[in-house]
């Protein structure tokens, strides 16, 4: 009973939003346009500063779980790989199976994955599901490519791909947030407290 309790707080907060702006939208409080305009913000500027602050007041040595982040890639791959083989089996088109393996496998772990986080262990202690969208972020993007390249019978554009994932603002957060954290931590010195005020202004925006 405990963990369905715990599991409701965790996922109502989420679903309430979801449904306000719904709702919000409904009565035309904003448009199309105006979804597009703040996803974009979002993606490009506070989620991005909200990874890079959460990895940057973390621990180092809670951050860096390299058995986790293994787990994590191979269970992508893995998963990935089960569905080139199983989807060609009831999907005949050739055109949908890549679009039907990219939504089984690509999950909103990135829009979700920080907000539930969060909701578990508590605001400043989600530094290894920050650094771990690093990891998943680019895992995606490649297999996503690779995907509908095969069933669309193209091939892979490796620098496409390698710029996609380089010019990722949540790469470029995580990047820089344990870059950082690093360099800091090599040479003994903290941000200033009003550059990291105006960072985390920005994550409550998120």
């Amino acid at each position: 009973m405990d963990n369905l309790i715990l599991s409701f707080n965790v996922v109502a907060p989420l679903c309430f939003v979801m449904a306000l702006g719904y709702f919000l939208k409904y009565l035309k409080m904003f448009d199309e346009n105006t979804v597009n305009v703040m996803n974009n913000v979002a993606f490009k500027a506070f989620l991005p500063c909200l990874l890079f602050y959460n990895i940057y007041t973390t621990d180092l040595g809670d951050v860096i779980n390299p058995k986790l982040m293994i787990f994590a890639c191979l269970s992508i791959i893995s998963l990935f790989i089960i569905l080139l083989l199983v989807v060609p089996c009831f999907e005949k088109d050739n055109s949908k199976r890549g679009v039907i393996i990219q939504g089984i496998f690509r999950s909103n772990f990135v829009l979700f994955g920080i907000p539930v986080a969060t909701s578990l262990a508590g605001e400043g202690n989600i530094g290894v599901t920050a650094l771990l969208i690093g990891i998943v972020v680019p895992t995606f993007n490649v297999l996503s490519v690779i995907c509908l390249e095969i069933f669309r019978g193209g091939k892979v554009n490796i620098k496409k791909v390698a710029h996609g994932i380089i010019t990722n603002p949540l790469i470029i957060g995580s990047f820089l947030g344990l870059s950082i954290k690093l360099l800091l931590f090599i040479f003994i010195i903290l941000l200033p407290p009003k550059v990291l005020s105006l960072v985390k202004l920005f994550t409550f925006i998120w």
